[in-house]
């Protein structure tokens, strides 16, 4: 079986952090923030199976699978984070005894993104336009995807540079089967994780809309939500700071969660 693709950022101390990116994205989508997590700890970069530079990997039917997939990159002991899509996966990987997850972060992720009657997500209607569209004009689409995800944005245009490139290295063919992962409704799961959560919500984000705090705090009361005001989807990029001081308190030795 071929490898996932991985990067390894040799940082100080023992703790570890695990980067899982987005859907339509790689690991390079986190390459501006690395350097200034490495004093907190050694940072493990992974490109998702059928995505980036795992192009040629058959995309797994489930989160579930995914996670088989990646967990064996994964340091016992380190704080996981994942952004959209990423975020799916690293629930699964947060709830497992045999990763040993230190904490579970969340960027501008939904545990449900299709809307269900309960719960607040994408239209299903959109969703499927945008499947639809994926599936027959993959660039453009993936291009009017990384306008989404900025909408709101004040810095939108070197941002979009940004999405841009790394777009261009994700050859994937495999767009589509990875979209239909969205469709899973991961409540559940992270009902099951048992160690410290922050979401981290884009104030601006037109695709996870930071409405869900108040949802996230009805259910899992004992997770931490932050607002990133004027944020879009990738608030890790446009506004680092908040996305730094977020991981220090989550790794912090006193186990401080709480949010700015």
């Amino acid at each position: 079986m071929s490898e996932l693709y991985q990067e390894f950022h040799v940082g100080q101390g023992t703790q570890h952090i695990v980067l899982l990116h987005g859907w339509g994205m790689n690991a390079s989508v986190w390459h501006p923030v690395v350097d200034a997590l490495l004093p907190l700890g050694s940072v493990t970069l992974v490109d998702l199976p059928g995505l980036g530079r795992s192009a040629d990997l058959a995309v797994p039917e489930s989160i579930a699978a995914m996670a088989n997939r990646v967990e064996p990159l994964v340091p016992k002991g380190a704080l996981i984070v994942g952004w959209s899509l990423g975020g799916l996966v690293a629930t699964e990987l947060a709830r497992r005894a045999t990763v040993q997850a230190q904490a579970l972060m969340l960027v501008a992720s939904n545990p449900c993104f299709v809307e269900r009657a309960d719960w607040p997500g994408m239209r299903a209607v959109i969703y499927q336009q945008f499947k639809t569209a994926i599936s027959s004009y993959p660039d453009k689409t993936l291009k009017r995807f990384c306008l989404l995800q900025l909408q709101g944005e004040a810095q939108s245009k070197s941002l979009l540079r940004t999405l841009q490139q790394v777009i261009e290295q994700n050859t994937a063919p495999q767009l589509a089967a990875t979209l239909q992962l969205l469709e899973e409704d991961g409540r559940q799961t992270l009902d099951d994780v048992q160690v410290p959560v922050l979401h981290l919500l884009g104030g601006e984000d037109q695709l996870v809309p930071a409405v869900l705090a108040e949802h996230y705090a009805e259910r899992w009361p004992e997770h931490k939500a932050q607002c990133v005001e004027g944020a879009g989807h990738v608030p890790f990029l446009s506004q680092p700071e908040a996305f730094y001081n977020a991981v220090r308190a989550l790794m912090s030795p006193q186990g401080d969660t709480s949010c700015s």
